[in-house]
């Protein structure tokens, strides 16, 4: 099945029910923006693995903050200090913010 047409809402929600294809989209499509990101504030590449990492790790993020009513910037787990961590809590805020818009 190809995925990479569909929105993220409807990727959010195959992942939610435990689909493999869709997991492995939102990595690609996270992925992209965490390196884009990472390019954007450091001016650095990162491997294909860490925008994985960094992708996986918003994901708990954004739903940590989207159960909690909380704001990324608030996720304060000590398993987050880290470098892959903090560029994951950068990405789960662009994620949160056009969550929040999907809510309106």
């Amino acid at each position: 099945m190809d995925l990479s047409s569909i929105s993220d809402k409807q990727i959010c929600q195959l992942l939610m029910a435990g689909d493999d294809d869709a997991f492995l989209e939102y990595v690609k499509r996270y992925g992209e923006y965490a390196g884009l990101i990472i390019l954007r504030l450091t001016g650095k590449l990162i491997s294909e693995k860490e925008r994985a990492a960094a992708a996986w790790k918003a994901l708990y993020i954004v739903q940590d903050t989207l159960a909690n009513h909380m704001h990324p910037q608030e996720i304060t787990d000590d398993t987050l200090r880290s470098k892959t961590a903090e560029t994951a809590q950068k990405i789960a805020l662009v994620i949160w913010r056009r969550k929040q818009m999907e809510l309106r």
